[in-house]
Protein backbone atom coordinates (compact mmCIF):
# COMPACT_ATOMS: atom_id res chain seq x y z
CA UNK A 1 0.00 0.00 0.00
CA UNK A 2 2.82 2.33 1.09
CA UNK A 3 4.58 2.15 -2.25
CA UNK A 4 1.33 3.04 -4.09
CA UNK A 5 1.06 5.71 -2.15
CA UNK A 6 4.37 7.43 -3.06
CA UNK A 7 4.67 10.42 -4.87
CA UNK A 8 7.30 8.80 -7.23
CA UNK A 9 4.89 6.00 -8.05
CA UNK A 10 2.08 8.18 -8.93
CA UNK A 11 4.29 10.16 -10.82
CA UNK A 12 5.56 7.47 -12.49
CA UNK A 13 2.18 5.97 -13.55
CA UNK A 14 0.90 9.56 -14.61
CA UNK A 15 4.02 9.65 -16.87
CA UNK A 16 3.39 6.01 -18.32
CA UNK A 17 -0.43 6.01 -19.15
CA UNK A 18 0.30 10.35 -20.64
CA UNK A 19 2.94 8.35 -23.19
CA UNK A 20 0.85 5.55 -23.51
CA UNK A 21 -2.11 7.85 -24.47
CA UNK A 22 0.08 9.96 -26.87
CA UNK A 23 0.97 6.75 -28.57
CA UNK A 24 -2.88 5.70 -28.60
CA UNK A 25 -3.52 9.00 -30.07
CA UNK A 26 -0.88 8.30 -32.90
CA UNK A 27 -2.49 4.72 -33.42
CA UNK A 28 -5.94 5.98 -33.81
CA UNK A 29 -4.60 8.46 -36.73
CA UNK A 30 -3.23 6.01 -38.10
CA UNK A 31 -5.94 3.72 -38.12
CA UNK A 32 -8.10 6.13 -39.21
CA UNK A 33 -6.39 7.03 -42.33
CA UNK A 34 -6.47 2.91 -42.99
CA UNK A 35 -10.48 2.57 -42.33
CA UNK A 36 -10.16 5.90 -45.02
CA UNK A 37 -8.67 3.60 -47.69
CA UNK A 38 -9.67 -0.11 -46.75
CA UNK A 39 -13.19 0.38 -45.90
CA UNK A 40 -14.68 1.90 -48.94
CA UNK A 41 -13.24 -0.81 -50.73
CA UNK A 42 -15.68 -3.36 -48.94
CA UNK A 43 -18.32 -1.23 -48.16
CA UNK A 44 -19.00 1.50 -51.30
CA UNK A 45 -22.51 2.59 -50.04
CA UNK A 46 -20.72 3.38 -46.42
CA UNK A 47 -17.93 5.49 -48.11
CA UNK A 48 -19.47 8.97 -47.16
CA UNK A 49 -20.06 7.77 -43.12
CA UNK A 50 -16.44 6.57 -43.26
CA UNK A 51 -15.36 9.66 -44.17
CA UNK A 52 -16.66 11.49 -41.56
CA UNK A 53 -15.92 9.30 -38.36
CA UNK A 54 -12.31 8.82 -39.78
CA UNK A 55 -12.09 12.44 -40.29
CA UNK A 56 -13.05 12.85 -37.00
CA UNK A 57 -11.62 10.32 -35.17
CA UNK A 58 -8.09 11.48 -36.74
CA UNK A 59 -9.09 14.99 -35.73
CA UNK A 60 -9.17 14.05 -32.11
CA UNK A 61 -6.14 12.46 -32.51
CA UNK A 62 -3.87 14.55 -33.83
CA UNK A 63 -5.00 17.00 -31.60
CA UNK A 64 -4.77 15.33 -28.45
CA UNK A 65 -1.13 14.15 -29.53
CA UNK A 66 -0.32 17.73 -30.46
CA UNK A 67 -1.36 19.16 -27.09
CA UNK A 68 0.57 16.51 -25.13
CA UNK A 69 2.22 19.75 -23.01
CA UNK A 70 -1.04 20.61 -21.88
CA UNK A 71 -2.61 17.39 -20.76
CA UNK A 72 0.39 15.33 -19.61
CA UNK A 73 -0.29 16.04 -15.76
CA UNK A 74 -3.68 14.83 -15.91
CA UNK A 75 -3.91 11.82 -18.66
CA UNK A 76 -6.39 9.74 -17.42
CA UNK A 77 -9.64 12.11 -18.59
CA UNK A 78 -7.58 12.28 -22.14
CA UNK A 79 -7.02 8.70 -22.62
CA UNK A 80 -10.85 7.79 -20.90
CA UNK A 81 -11.71 10.21 -24.37
CA UNK A 82 -10.18 8.92 -26.39
CA UNK A 83 -10.72 5.52 -25.91
CA UNK A 84 -14.39 5.91 -25.47
CA UNK A 85 -14.49 8.26 -28.52
CA UNK A 86 -12.72 4.93 -31.06
CA UNK A 87 -15.99 3.03 -29.73
CA UNK A 88 -18.14 6.01 -30.35
CA UNK A 89 -16.93 5.95 -33.94
CA UNK A 90 -17.41 2.37 -34.54
CA UNK A 91 -21.03 2.51 -33.73
CA UNK A 92 -21.63 5.47 -35.71
CA UNK A 93 -20.00 3.89 -38.18
CA UNK A 94 -22.56 0.84 -38.02
CA UNK A 95 -25.57 3.11 -37.74
CA UNK A 96 -24.55 4.99 -40.72
CA UNK A 97 -23.49 2.20 -43.12
CA UNK A 98 -25.06 -1.31 -41.87
CA UNK A 99 -23.67 -3.29 -44.42
CA UNK A 100 -20.33 -3.15 -42.36
CA UNK A 101 -22.26 -3.98 -39.47
CA UNK A 102 -20.81 -6.86 -38.91
CA UNK A 103 -17.06 -5.56 -39.72
CA UNK A 104 -17.80 -2.75 -36.86
CA UNK A 105 -19.60 -4.70 -34.20
CA UNK A 106 -16.30 -6.85 -34.39
CA UNK A 107 -14.38 -4.11 -33.52
CA UNK A 108 -16.46 -2.73 -30.69
CA UNK A 109 -15.56 -6.31 -29.32
CA UNK A 110 -11.84 -6.80 -29.49
CA UNK A 111 -11.69 -2.59 -28.48
CA UNK A 112 -11.50 -3.41 -24.45
CA UNK A 113 -8.88 -5.59 -24.84
CA UNK A 114 -6.96 -3.43 -27.08
CA UNK A 115 -7.20 -0.88 -24.56
CA UNK A 116 -6.54 -3.14 -21.81
CA UNK A 117 -2.90 -3.83 -23.22
CA UNK A 118 -2.13 -0.47 -24.51
CA UNK A 119 -2.96 2.00 -21.46
CA UNK A 120 -1.32 1.17 -18.02
CA UNK A 121 -3.65 3.13 -16.04
CA UNK A 122 -4.85 2.15 -12.50
CA UNK A 123 -6.98 -0.79 -11.98
CA UNK A 124 -10.02 1.51 -11.08
CA UNK A 125 -9.91 3.73 -13.78
CA UNK A 126 -9.92 1.05 -15.98
CA UNK A 127 -12.68 -0.32 -14.54
CA UNK A 128 -14.61 2.87 -15.01
CA UNK A 129 -14.18 2.71 -18.94
CA UNK A 130 -15.13 -0.82 -19.04
CA UNK A 131 -18.30 -0.45 -17.48
CA UNK A 132 -19.23 2.71 -19.41
CA UNK A 133 -18.37 1.25 -22.79
CA UNK A 134 -20.17 -1.77 -21.66
CA UNK A 135 -23.29 0.40 -20.82
CA UNK A 136 -22.84 2.31 -23.77
CA UNK A 137 -22.43 -0.49 -25.93
CA UNK A 138 -25.23 -2.58 -24.64
CA UNK A 139 -27.39 0.40 -25.11
CA UNK A 140 -26.12 0.38 -28.71
CA UNK A 141 -26.74 -2.99 -29.12
CA UNK A 142 -30.33 -3.23 -27.61
CA UNK A 143 -31.53 -0.07 -29.15
CA UNK A 144 -33.55 0.16 -33.13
Amino acid sequence: MQLAAGRRYRAAQRNAVAAATRIGAVAAVGVAAADVLLLPALHPAGTGVFLAVNVALATVGLLTAVTYRWWRRRPVPVAFALASLTGLSAQVAAIGAPEANVLMLSFLLILPGIVAVVLPWSTRAHLVWTASYAITTGLFLAGP
